[in-house]
């Protein structure tokens, strides 16, 4: 079928390309939220390098996380096609962490998570090793942001900003336990802190980079 320059537009606007790619394969879900397989996941990488530092970086055995302004990566949404070689040759990707907020309308909560998996989806056409992100804000978020993630996946998750006070702290651990509870992680990447994860099994921890880069300058 050949479509109008307007159409071609539109689909790459909202990425139906991708979404009838997954659609065709019966990898679609609740919420027209594309699966991510499981399967052929790896994580014999050597560690994580934030998106906006890989500029001249060697990828091959490292994981590129998106745990950074949403701004830094937006362009991986708009035009995937464009930035998908400089992250074909990585160890693994983590599908971008567009995010969730308990102060934001659901449906752009929802609008997110869908992001989320659709870039995924695309990274996964490419046979690329995808590993999902996974967040949550407050319970209310609990019916959709854990869809697309096959159980006993191997996901990355971040306790990045989340830990400010003893609500967001609450809000993050009650989100956790309800991540663990669904999905049933085969293995959990946790890049961040930790502090709140000790005594937890199958969780392999990453720092911060930048805030032991921080943490350096002030010795």
């Amino acid at each position: 079928m050949r479509y109008t320059y307007a159409q071609r537009r539109m689909m790459e606007m909202y990425r139906l390309d991708v979404y009838r790619g997954m659609k065709a394969v019966g990898r679609i879900g609740r919420w027209g939220i594309p699966e991510l397989p499981s399967d052929e996941q790896q994580t014999d990488f050597d560690g994580l390098v934030a998106y906006n530092e890989i500029r001249g970086k060697d990828l091959s055995r490292m994981g590129v996380h998106f745990f950074i302004d949403d701004y830094q990566f937006e362009r991986l949404w708009n035009n995937p096609y464009k930035y998908r070689d400089e992250l074909r040759g990585a160890g693994a990707v983590l599908t971008p962490d567009f995010s969730l907020y308990a102060d934001m309308p659901l449906a752009e909560q929802i609008y997110n998570v869908f992001r989320n998996r659709v870039v995924g989806a695309f990274f996964w056409n490419l046979r690329m090793n995808v590993i999902p992100t996974v967040s949550w804000s407050d319970r209310r978020s609990y019916d959709f942001c854990f869809e697309g993630v096959e159980v006993g996946s191997v996901v990355a998750v971040s306790d990045n900003g989340c830990l400010a006070t003893e609500e967001a702290r609450r809000l993050w651990m009650e989100g956790f336990e309800e991540m663990k509870r669904r999905i049933r992680p085969k293995l959990i990447l946790m890049y961040g802190s930790g502090r709140e994860l000790e005594g937890e099994e199958n969780i392999r921890y990453f720092k911060n980079g930048n805030i032991e880069r921080l943490r350096g300058y002030g010795r």
